[in-house]
């Protein structure tokens, strides 16, 4: 998911420190600096078929996970990363797995559920409404 719908396309934007050189770029002091993670996420170079959501690419044939690919960078690189990676991550799965455990997440009746982004400083998808039904129907709540 982080990596087909990037939260944050360009990234948390920077200042040159110094002047200095990218390959043969020159960069002046003060400059503002935006990593562009979207593009990155979506080179056909990197991924195949990049526009598609695709779990499996993360898998080995045994079904383990495959190590994490250097220019999979939802959270940015280098010193200035995000340090909450390991975190948010980790809270994220525990939050997805806890709904899917215990509820089918539906759209609303007579309508199906758009994944569509809106890509700004942020992507953010259409306002939607969804049913959270339960998998038990005994069962009201998280218990």
């Amino acid at each position: 998911m982080y990596r087909w719908r990037t939260n944050t396309p360009f990234g948390v934007p920077r200042a040159a420190g110094e002047d200095t050189f990218f390959g043969d770029y020159f960069i002046p002091k003060g400059t503002t600096v935006m990593p562009n993670l979207w593009a990155v996420h979506m080179t056909p170079e990197l991924w195949k078929n990049p526009e598609e959501f695709d779990p499996s690419r993360f898998l080995k044939s045994d079904g383990s996970l495959v190590s994490k690919p250097e220019y999979l960078i939802p959270f940015t690189i280098g010193k200035r990363m995000c340090p909450g990676e390991n975190m948010g991550t980790v809270e994220v799965f525990l939050y997805v797995t806890a709904l899917l455990q215990k509820f089918n997440v539906l759209p609303e009746e007579g309508r199906i559920i758009s994944l569509a982004t809106h890509p700004t400083a942020s992507n953010v998808l259409p306002e939607q409404k969804l049913r959270f039904v339960s998998r038990n129907p005994g069962n009201k709540g998280f218990s």
